[in-house]
């Protein structure tokens, strides 16, 4: 069997992946946010938002894994890929409903002209 690792060095892993969920999630709400923004701003982007979310997913989605397989933990692993799925598709919903429903009153929002 093999030896238990010591625990500074987990501890330390465990750190390493917990930035990269923050760096990964801070990314994707950014990267939500000015989808959502360049939607209302110019319509002929709706149909790829969806799209792009979903990629951005994969990506973010990867790195996680990665970290979560570096950590050699799968119920880690397992968690963060649940997570991303609930996330996904519950952003991808959240955006195609802004997209289809809200374009005219958040442009209206955007459009304000400065005092």
């Amino acid at each position: 069997p093999m030896p238990p690792p010591p625990p500074d060095s987990t501890s330390k892993t465990k750190m390493i992946v917990m930035i990269l969920d923050i760096i990964s999630l801070a990314f994707y709400v950014i990267m939500f946010f000015a989808i959502i923004y360049g939607v209302a701003t110019d319509p002929h982007l709706a149909r790829i938002a969806p799209i792009i979310i979903v990629a951005l997913h994969h990506i973010i989605g990867l790195s996680i894994g990665m970290g979560g397989l570096f950590c050699k933990m799968p119920s880690l692993l397992l968690a963060h890929f649940v997570i991303l799925i609930v996330l996904s598709v519950a952003l991808g919903m959240i955006a195609q409903f802004l997209i289809l429903n809200a374009c005219g009153w958040f442009q209206d929002i955007i459009s304000i002209p400065p005092l």
